[in-house]
């Protein structure tokens, strides 16, 4: 059932969350908090080097963390109101004015609805980045999700999202080991992972 808080019920939540510093993430998914400690040395160098193969392949509007996204059509939902914050977003267009100044008024959570890739490194919490994130972000029906599995030396790609449904995901999954390039759909680069660790 839709909440009936108010529209900034769920960033109010996390505003609140007690975090160490500001490098540690809140976020809300699925209904539920997450707590993301920060990233480790290798993590972070797996980012910036996502970050830097897609801008060298022309994918200009690739960024790391720092923003975060909130399910546009459900924002204000307390069950499927998802509030994250990806190691890698890629959108498709920039925000409109109107939309940056809703955000504005939304604790700076930006609409999901421009990002067509997210990308995320697992560190200690392999149930959040596997399961509760799949849903997530096939909920919100982002196009491709990237995930880094560094405890098993695995890219794996997700494409085709459910949307909005009961059992939400992807219907396609794509894997690929360490050391061998992940094949990804224009407009994006293949990506080199031989030095990822």
């Amino acid at each position: 059932m839709a909440s009936t808080h108010h529209p900034n019920a769920i960033p109010d939540l996390l505003e609140e969350v007690p975090v160490p510093d500001r490098r540690w993430r809140a976020e809300y998914v699925e209904g539920g908090i997450a707590i993301t400690p920060p990233a480790d040395l290798e993590h972070l160098d797996i980012e910036r080097d996502l970050l830097f193969q897609m801008h060298r392949g022309n994918v200009e509007s690739a960024r790391l963390r720092g923003l975060g996204y909130c399910h546009s059509a459900r924002c204000t939902d307390e069950a499927t109101g998802n509030h994250v914050v990806p190691d890698l977003a890629v959108l498709t267009r920039t925000y409109t004015p109107a939309e940056v100044s809703s955000a504005a008024g939304h604790l700076n959570w930006l609409p999901s609805d421009p990002l067509d890739l997210v990308a995320e490194v697992t560190g200690n919490d392999l149930i959040a980045d596997m399961l509760v994130k799949v849903r997530a972000y096939g909920r919100m029906a982002i196009p491709y999700y990237l995930i880094v599995d560094r405890s098993v030396r695995t890219v794996t790609l997700l494409c085709t999202p459910t949307g909005d449904v009961d059992e939400p995901g992807y219907a396609d999954k794509h894997e690929f080991r360490f050391g061998k390039d992940v094949d990804l759909p224009a407009p994006y680069p293949a990506l080199t992972t031989k030095n990822w660790r």
